[in-house]
């Protein structure tokens, strides 16, 4: 099977930590294309009266403000799982180095105690033999 990997690769997303509170993240359109076909499918379930109206206001206001974000270029805040996910997508691809403003690597530690691969980053290799 051959991997296809780049920025013009369908669904590809990048996330670049700029800061402990700042992040850089660059999406495929097909990415936006999928949320607001969520919120679409959020504002049908609230006129069918479909599940918990809370929750689903909830995750349409997220859904919307990262959209806007896309659309327009401004800044978004995540939630806090969010950041932890972006970080541990971080360790799982990183070749060899790991930067900690606060020198805590306890998420890098934890990771590789459940899985000890991940310690060597996630490696691709060049399937016709000739490299």
């Amino acid at each position: 099977m051959r991997v296809k990997l780049g920025l013009a690769s369908a669904g590809v997303q990048l996330y670049f930590p700029l800061s402990p509170t700042l992040a850089l993240s660059l999406m495929c359109p097909t990415h936006l294309e999928m949320m607001i076909d969520g919120i679409e499918r959020i504002d049908r379930m609230l006129m069918g009266r479909l599940g918990d109206p809370g929750s689903l206001r909830a995750q349409r206001k997220e859904i919307s403000s990262i959209v806007e974000a896309l659309l327009t270029g401004a800044m978004t805040e995540v939630r806090p799982e969010n950041v932890e996910h972006f970080n541990s997508l971080q360790v799982l691809e990183a070749e060899r180095y790991v930067f900690s403003n606060k020198n805590d690597f306890s998420m890098v530690r934890e990771m590789i105690l459940r899985d000890n691969s991940v310690r060597r980053g996630t490696r691709l290799v060049e399937g016709s033999g000739h490299f």
